[in-house]
């Protein structure tokens, strides 16, 4: 069955269809190279700058040495370099905490968004029937920013126009062995974006400490059972004195700083984004 499309009518055509309408060839519009060179040119230019603006540090990283190397030669370029990675070395031996919250999520993230989020976001949201297939062309929920906190990985979707939030919240466990998750959780960022977290380990992996509140009853129970069994007329209990462990495990509870009774607290819903990452 030949299709109907604008141009010359097409000349000596044989088909089988005893009812084919009439056939046309193709129109062909011959574009200019010098337009195409400023096209291509043009989104080369809007790609970098674009690249600048979201990754400033990424980009200095690389230009500096660079531009280095062109002025003063490879002696200090390399030794440019070497300082560089010597100093986050340093400072996360010295200072953990504060080299992971400003530098080392962020490097998690970015990597994160490149190998995993990015590489298989079209055949995940095309598989799990997230995205759409109209007229040869696919189209996707948009991959917004990537964060990284100590347990799990935080994405920022934009919806697309025609998608509410139960079609992912129905599509949890594909989304989670899409991108090698054990579980993924879908909450509302605000209209039409929706944060999803994908745990990358348990948030709270150590049992949680006695209660304090636990101590105390036992202590209570052997002190009633004391007074039950301490002769008439005496004022001294003759309790056993199986608590103490009881009491020293608290004593070092106490000592350590530590509140009895509390397990790890579950993360909470608004937890800060300490690293962040914008695909470009």
């Amino acid at each position: 069955m030949f299709k109907k499309l604008p141009g010359d009518e097409a000349q000596r055509l044989v088909s089988t269809t005893p009812d084919t309408a009439v056939v046309f060839r193709p129109a062909v519009v011959t574009t200019p190279a010098i337009l195409t060179i400023l096209i291509l040119t043009g989104r080369m230019i809007a790609g970098c700058v674009r690249t600048l603006w979201r990754h400033p540090v990424a980009s200095a990283a690389f230009a500096v040495p660079g531009v280095i190397w062109t002025l003063y030669g490879w002696p200090w370029a390399l030794g440019l370099a070497v300082s560089m990675l010597a100093v986050p070395t340093v400072w996360g031996l010295v200072d953990r905490a504060s080299f992971l919250r400003l530098i080392g999520w962020r490097l998690l993230a970015f990597w994160r968004l490149a190998w995993v989020y990015r590489r298989h976001w079209q055949p995940v949201m095309i598989v799990s029937g997230l995205g759409r297939h109209l007229g040869g062309r696919d189209y996707l929920p948009r991959l917004l920013t990537v964060a990284c906190t100590s347990w799990a990985d935080q994405v920022t979707v934009k919806l697309l126009t025609d998608q509410a939030t139960t079609d992912w919240a129905e599509r949890t466990e594909q989304l989670a062995h899409g991108f090698g998750a054990a579980s993924c959780r879908v909450t509302v960022a605000r209209s039409g974006r929706l944060l999803l977290t994908f745990p990358r380990r348990d948030p709270c992996p150590h049992p949680c400490p006695p209660s304090r509140s636990r101590w105390r009853r036992r202590w209570g129970r052997w002190r009633s059972a004391g007074a039950r069994t301490a002769p008439r007329g005496s004022s001294k209990s003759t309790a056993p004195t199986s608590w103490w462990p009881g009491r020293r495990g608290r004593a070092r509870g106490r000592s350590s700083g530590r509140r009895s009774g509390a397990c790890c607290p579950p993360p909470a819903p608004d937890w800060p984004r300490s690293g962040r990452w914008t695909p470009s």
